[in-house]
């Protein structure tokens, strides 16, 4: 039999002696369920790994499905819960997180926690001392109600998806958000779709008001949602709502460009006037929203401390299409001098989806005026064109040449790509 040589020796030594390089768990039901799986196996596997981790803290990643024949591998993983660091548990049954029992009161370092999936309310991570961020996602409002966790020392805080306007109401309105006085960071989701009552509650009853202390809200349209009620829908969730912290927002449908989504325009000057995003918004993706050049611009108007736009021309098949990126746009977005600055002045990144019918020579001045608008302490401006199936072109090489000296100049970061399908 040949030798193992010395070096190879030598680095099995490292790896087994070296507490550190034990860190991550990756625990999945799929080598506890498969036909070949051997579960005692596993659980020797998992013991020798826990060993070599020594005091090791730990990040773990259990995906869990169905009533599990891996409960002793979960319960083995709690009896080290002093050592978790990270946890993130994935599961679609619910009663699953029971085996994690012995975790409560011993979750000393625990930084981070996101649960996924269909969990069941648990109360082991009420006292968790190092805890700062948690993420609840997919995760029913009624879980998160029902879940003791430390609230009041939270500083990130996810909830994605609500399921429907029910849910938001009941969390935005419940005390919840109130107990989390320390947030820097929260974010929802909201998935709307047929299933959930309250696309035909929402409207035939108006929405009640909804305040939320959040910085990061994504409203997701479900394929399933009827066209019809879309647009009412989105306005009237819009109009209830008051985000006081707001600092992105995002909308999306799942089905675009069948089922794109119209902008509930004069319902969003409303909330920006209520929640103060003169001041706070940052950041605006609005890739499949239906909006115009005008109400984009009225946007922008009152947007002044706006980052990040995102938006798009459309394709929306039998050949019809709906311009955005045009000169009118790029020249109503250029400054005309240092004394009367544009919509947005302090916009650093700029991206967008494009039929790519604009002039060339337009779009360089909106580059230049944007460039010059800015100091060294705000970086480079960044750009990313994509354009969109069937609508390829060249650049103008005076306007390639201009790119080329103000990325090498490092005040322009340029990206012309297709779009991503």
């Amino acid at each position: 039999m040949a030798r193992r040589p010395r070096w190879l020796s030598r680095w099995h030594t490292i790896v087994m002696g070296t507490p550190t390089l034990w860190d991550t768990v990756e625990l999945n039901s799929v080598l506890w369920t498969a036909p070949d799986a051997n579960p005692d196996r596993m659980m020797s596997l998992l013991h020798a790994f826990l060993q070599r981790g020594g005091k090791t803290l730990l990040k773990l990643a259990v995906l869990m499905a169905n009533d599990p024949p891996y409960g002793p591998a979960l319960e083995l993983l709690a009896d080290h819960s002093e050592r978790w660091q990270t946890a993130n548990f994935i599961t679609s049954w619910p009663n699953g997180l029971r085996h994690l029992s012995a975790a409560k009161g011993r979750l000393f370092h625990l930084k981070m926690l996101s649960l996924s999936g269909s969990p069941a309310p648990i109360d082991i991570f009420g006292v968790a001392p190092c805890l700062k961020e948690v993420a609840f996602l997919g995760v029913p409002g009624t879980v998160l109600e029902c879940t003791k966790l430390p609230l009041q020392q939270l500083r990130s805080f996810q909830c994605g998806e609500f399921w429907g306007v029910g849910e938001m109401i009941g969390l935005g309105t419940s005390p919840t958000m109130s107990l989390m006085p320390r947030l820097t960071d929260a974010y929802f989701t909201l998935h709307l779709s047929r299933f959930d009552p309250s696309e035909t509650v929402i409207t035939s009853a108006p929405v009640p008001p909804i305040t939320c202390t959040i910085s990061g809200f994504l409203i997701n349209v479900a394929d399933s949602f009827s066209p019809a009620n879309i647009g009412p829908t989105l306005a009237a969730i819009v109009d209830s709502l008051t985000l006081p912290a707001l600092s992105e927002l995002a909308m999306d449908s799942e089905e675009y460009p069948r089922l794109p989504l119209p902008w509930p325009h004069p319902q969003f000057l409303g909330l920006a006037r209520r929640s103060s995003f003169d001041a706070h918004l940052l950041s605006l993706e609005l890739y499949h929203s239906l909006i115009t050049e005008v109400e984009l611009l009225e946007c922008l108007n009152a947007l002044p401390a706006l980052d990040r736009l995102g938006v798009s021309d459309h394709q929306l098949g039998a050949g019809t299409t709906r311009h955005l990126i045009t000169s009118t746009l790029f020249a109503a977005l250029t400054s005309p001098g240092p004394t009367s600055p544009p919509p947005a002045p302090r916009l650093s990144a700029f991206q967008c989806r494009s039929l790519l019918q604009f002039d060339d020579t337009v779009f360089l001045s909106f580059l230049l005026s944007r460039v010059a608008g800015k100091t060294d302490d705000d970086g480079l401006f960044e750009i990313d064109i994509s354009w969109l199936p069937g609508h390829q072109r060249d650049l103008d090489l005076h306007l390639l040449a201009q790119i080329d000296e103000l990325q090498a100049a490092e005040a322009l970061s340029f990206v012309f790509d297709a779009v991503e399908r």
